[in-house]
């Protein structure tokens, strides 16, 4: 009996991590930065709900519920490499859901590549958003 359930947890605990051998990203070597966080502002007069930024060709996704007029939302994770793949930005003003166009971020000239960086998006007016990396 013990033997069988000492075989189960083995075969489970070989099999995830298969799974997770299978499921990782593509090499650091086309990785452009490593980015271990955003920060979203809100620089409209009221409050923006359901911020979502997405990034279609890999699945991933962060986002803040709610955030109040002329202030932000912060959140790290651990860092992902960012692959200049395109992203979509989200949310909602007054109930009415918004979002950008697919877009790429343009790593700045100047940069430290060799540091991590943070994605800020800016939602600035009506229905408008823009990001940009930045490094603190």
């Amino acid at each position: 009996m013990w033997l069988r359930l000492l075989i189960v947890c083995l075969c489970a605990v070989l099999v995830q991590g298969c799974a997770s051998f299978a499921e990782k990203p593509d090499s650091p070597e086309t990785a452009l930065l490593s980015v271990e966080g955003i920060v979203i502002s809100n620089e409209l007069p009221f409050p923006v709900t359901d911020v979502m930024i997405k990034i279609p060709a890999s699945g991933r996704f962060a986002g803040c519920g709610n955030i109040m007029a002329a202030s932000a939302c912060r959140t790290s994770f651990t860092a992902v490499d960012y692959r200049a793949d395109a992203m979509v930005v989200s949310w909602r003003e007054y109930g009415k859901p918004h979002a950008t166009d697919a877009f790429v971020v343009e790593v700045p000239e100047g940069m430290d590549l060799e540091k991590p960086v943070w994605l800020r998006v800016v939602i600035f007016a009506m229905g408008q958003a823009a990001a940009e990396f930045v490094q603190f």
